[in-house]
This record gives structure tokens, C-alpha cells and sequence, in this order.
């Protein structure tokens, strides 16, 4: 086996564990399994031009799924506010009661997705990120 071909399927195998371990770290805190569907999809596009449209796809679809979850409709909106409020809540309520490593993840884990929703929901993000930029 030569070189090339060795590193091509080496690369290849490292895009698709990336992408494997997606469903793993998607619900821990901070972005979950994005930084690695990117990864898996860059590590693939080197040999492979599906991969390479893909990852184009997603890099220029990120926006339009923002406004696909978190629609500017006011029910919508506020539902996710309460969703959102309920996590805090619960993520709170574990720190407290719980013990143990448990404790740590059930609230920890709750409280940073409650706040991704109050920050991405109304565009909040967006509102803050321009406020900063006029400092």
C-alpha cells in the first residue's frame, strides 16, 4: 500500500470518527457537536467532493436554521423563553439538591442550553453582539 493511499484513508477514518462522536458530545455544554460535524466534514473534503459541498452547505445554511428554530413569532418566541426558563430552573435546582458528579453535569448541562435558547432566541445574540461593536 502506498503512501498516498494510506494518508487518504487515514483522513478519511479520522472525518468519519469526528462525525461519529457527534451524537456523544452534542449534549454537553457549549456547541456541542458543531466544531466536529465542521472537522469530520473538512478532514473528509480534502479527498472527497461531496464532503466539500456539504461543508459549503453548512457554513452558508447556519443562519436560515437560526430562523428555522427560533422563528419571529411571538408564541413561538415565548415558548422558548419558557423553555428556557424551565432549564435554568431545573439546572439550579440540581446544583442544590444533588450531590456527586451528577450534580455537576444535571446542572451545569441544563443552565448553558438554557442560556443558548435566551441568548439565539430573539435574536438576542445578534442585538448584543451589535451593542458591543458600537463600544
Amino acid at each position: 500500500m502506498n503512501k498516498r493511499l494510506l494518508k487518504r484513508i487515514l483522513t478519511d477514518l479520522a472525518g468519519i470518527a469526528c462525525i461519529v462522536a457527534i451524537p456523544f458530545v452534542g449534549p454537553l455544554p457549549g456547541p456541542g457537536g458543531i466544531p466536529l460535524l465542521i472537522l469530520g466534514l473538512s478532514l473528509l473534503a480534502k479527498n472527497n467532493s461531496w464532503a466539500n459541498r456539504l461543508l459549503e452547505y453548512v457554513k452558508n445554511s447556519g443562519d436560515k436554521l437560526g430562523k428555522i428554530i427560533f422563528p419571529e413569532k411571538p408564541a413561538i418566541q415565548l415558548a422558548w423563553d419558557g423553555v428556557a426558563a424551565l432549564l435554568i430552573v431545573i439546572g439550579i435546582y440540581c446544583g442544590i439538591y444533588l450531590n456527586g458528579w451528577l450534580r455537576t453535569f444535571l446542572a451545569i448541562t441544563p443552565v448553558a442550553l438554557g442560556m443558548s435558547i435566551v441568548l439565539f432566541n430573539r435574536s438576542r445574540i445578534d442585538m448584543l453582539t451589535r451593542n458591543i461593536k458600537k463600544k
